[in-house]
């Protein structure tokens, strides 16, 4: 058994583990990386999370992450694609730009995705349609553009996604009504 003291409470790191951490500083606790059975982590900071430390892609069991409103600046990485177990995604409302990255789509178990208050740019990813489990999807209020993908409206359609939950606030060039 290894155990491992995170914010003066001892954890057993050999057990399936949830967290909810808020954070004084910038920087995820260093002891974090240990928790290699983490199943949720959900993160606050007072001030901006400076970067997603690499080792949070490394959380093989991993099924739930809120990263939401904690002023997280950049691109999303390419790497959340490697948390195959995931099925909530939310990164709202932080700073985040660039593309929507087509690894997403590895992510066969998602079930929950929230983008929306960012400043991404670039098309949906037309890969983004293998989310065939998918039941709650938000990537509004970015600056999203381009032609929707139909295989994205056939998604939205089969399991019955709200339209303007995706979609609104955007520049898309080709709505369907």
């Amino acid at each position: 058994m290894s155990a491992i003291k995170l914010y003066n409470k001892s954890y057993n790191t050999d057990e399936p583990i949830s967290l909810s951490i808020f954070l004084e500083d910038d920087k995820f606790p260093a002891e974090l990386k240990y928790f290699k059975r983490l199943n949720y982590l959900k993160v606050r900071c007072k001030h901006k999370i400076q970067r997603i430390p690499d080792f949070l892609y490394d959380f093989s069991e991993l099924s739930f992450l809120d990263l939401s409103f904690n002023n997280l600046s950049g691109s999303i990485s390419s790497q959340f694609g490697k948390l195959r177990n995931l099925n909530t995604l939310i990164l709202k409302s932080n700073n985040l730009s660039g593309i929507i990255p087509s690894s997403l789509s590895l992510l066969e178990n998602l079930r929950n995705l929230d983008l929306s208050n960012n400043s991404l740019t670039g098309s949906i990813p037309d890969e983004m349609a293998a989310l065939k489990r998918i039941w709650y999807m938000n990537l509004s209020n970015n600056n999203l553009s381009g032609e929707i993908p139909i295989e994205i409206y056939k998604l939205i359609e089969k399991n019955n996604l709200p339209y303007d939950a995706i979609l609104s606030k955007n520049n898309f060039s080709f709505i369907v009504e």
